[in-house]
């Protein structure tokens, strides 16, 4: 995946679930019904993004440093899935599957750009919120922005 966006790495191929049922997605192209491939998860990835208006090249990022490309799981403190939505976060979201690539990248996307409509597109501070606990996101942010008002310019 991150190969055709960020030009990062070779990323390893992702699998779906067996048991979990495939959403059939209207005005899908070839390359984004064959998801399992890098070019399938490249197109998924442009597509969601375009429709949120997110960088693609931020999802990808997002993805590596979530998961690391990696088959999805539950890699820290019960997050799941290639952008590691914690669990309230994904049920808020109306993610069913959080393993599901398809719905786990739609609904992170839908996450980051909610993130970014509540702080102004400020990236540190979407980030920052993005890996905090809701409990202590709010916590999280006054201590980027104060980190943020200290930094040289």
């Amino acid at each position: 995946m991150l190969t055709g966006l960020s030009g990062v790495r070779q990323a390893p191929l992702v699998h779906r679930r067996s048991h979990a049922p495939r959403r059939a997605e209207s005005a899908s192209t070839p390359a984004e019904d064959d998801i399992d491939s890098q070019a399938g998860m490249d197109a998924f990835i442009k597509k969601v993004a375009a429709r949120h208006n997110v960088s693609p090249d931020l999802v990808a990022a997002v993805i590596e440093a979530e998961s690391g490309v990696q088959p999805p799981g539950r890699v820290r403190r019960g997050a799941r899935g290639l952008m590691q939505l914690m669990p309230k976060t994904a049920k808020t979201l109306g993610v069913d599957d959080p393993f599901d690539p398809r719905e786990n990248i739609e609904a992170g996307v839908r996450h980051l750009r909610a993130l970014m409509d509540r702080f102004g597109d400020n990236l540190p501070l979407v980030l920052a919120a993005y890996n905090a606990p809701a409990r202590s996101r709010s916590s999280s942010i006054a201590a980027s922005r104060r980190i943020g008002r200290r930094a040289p310019t």
